[in-house]
């Protein structure tokens, strides 16, 4: 398996963007993207990605966010 062979396999894919990214239109609430994570067999290397990516949005059922620090992002787990 590649490094992002897991992405064929999320239960995410297929799925409206707008849902991962509370905010922005449709996914303004986060409570169906992390329902879609809930069952999904490929949660780890998600959270690991948008880990060491630095993303921002619904990963791995997380919501990821900036800090405070402008130009630094960390993971808010909600």
């Amino acid at each position: 398996m590649t490094a992002d062979d897991w992405r064929d396999k999320a239960a995410c894919a297929g799925q409206p963007t707008e849902l991962f990214f509370p905010g922005t239109g449709r996914g303004s609430s986060n409570g169906e993207a992390k329902r879609i994570c809930r069952h999904c067999p490929v949660v780890e290397p998600c959270l690991d990605y948008a880990t060491a990516a630095g993303e921002l949005g619904i990963w791995g059922g997380k919501m990821f966010g900036q800090s405070s620090h402008p130009g630094r992002r960390k993971r808010t787990a909600q």
